[in-house]
């Protein structure tokens, strides 16, 4: 079973100690424009990251990983980090850690202060912000369905969760294998498509229904596994 845990946190710019401003985080961060997430991305000079999420009761539980014995961290896990843009609702994936380990309960140190999650900077993405309004949104639950609850974890257990978490991982697979400088909304320009008829019906499907489509969901496209967030450049509407 793989290790996987969806964080939600507040939308900020660059997660490195020197934003300013943060929207759509939880009752702290309203009243006090701060929160322990706002360096989550900032690369500390002995090589790791270190992320803080408001985790229920202060608590990430190893059996949620399927770590039956007690234990006070949980190793070799894949973070995805998700929060609401500052102009839209839902949920959005901008970045993530592989490899990191978690504490069930937050730690101290002399680097960031408080967190509970922690991974090697060359182990850890955050998408720029162009990316991030267009990636992937997860869906929040209703009555039950796959999805993220109001909680700020979330980890994906069960069949119904099993598309959104495969196109999730998918999502990071064809951003490692195209190279992280080029721009994401190119990457299906670089992507061989060994079915010339699949080809074509994407192809018109982005010219009919321009950028941001209710079948793409303004961005990852899950069929042809690519980018779809700068069609509009091919509308003739």
């Amino acid at each position: 079973m793989r290790k996987i845990i969806f964080c939600n946190i507040a939308w900020a710019n660059k997660y490195d100690g020197s934003d300013t401003q943060f929207y759509n985080g939880g009752s702290f961060v309203k009243e006090n424009n701060d929160g322990g997430e706002y360096r989550n991305f900032k690369k500390y000079n002995d090589g790791y990251l270190r992320g803080y999420v408001q985790a229920t009761n202060h608590t990430i539980r190893p059996i949620q990983f399927g770590v039956q014995q007690e234990t006070s961290r949980v190793e070799g896990v894949l973070v995805i980090w998700v929060a609401t843009p500052n102009n839209e609702s839902g949920r959005r994936v901008i970045g993530w850690f592989e490899n990191a380990t978690i504490y069930t309960k937050p730690i101290y140190d002399d680097f960031k202060g408080w967190f509970n999650i922690k991974a090697k900077s060359e182990d850890c993405v955050l998408l720029n912000l162009r990316d991030r309004y267009n990636s992937i949104k997860i869906p929040r639950s209703v009555n039950g369905g796959p999805g993220m609850g109001r909680s700020n974890t979330w980890f994906a257990k069960g069949e119904k969760n099993e598309q959104i978490v495969s196109e999730v991982i998918d999502f990071i697979e064809h951003y490692k294998s195209n190279g992280k400088t080029r721009k994401m909304s190119k990457y299906n320009t670089n992507k061989k498509i060994k079915n010339k008829s699949k080809k074509s019906k994407a192809t018109h499907r982005r010219k009919s229904k321009c950028s941001g489509c209710s079948f793409n969901e303004q961005g990852w496209c899950s069929s042809s596994k690519s980018w779809c967030s700068h069609a509009k450049k091919y509308c003739k509407k």
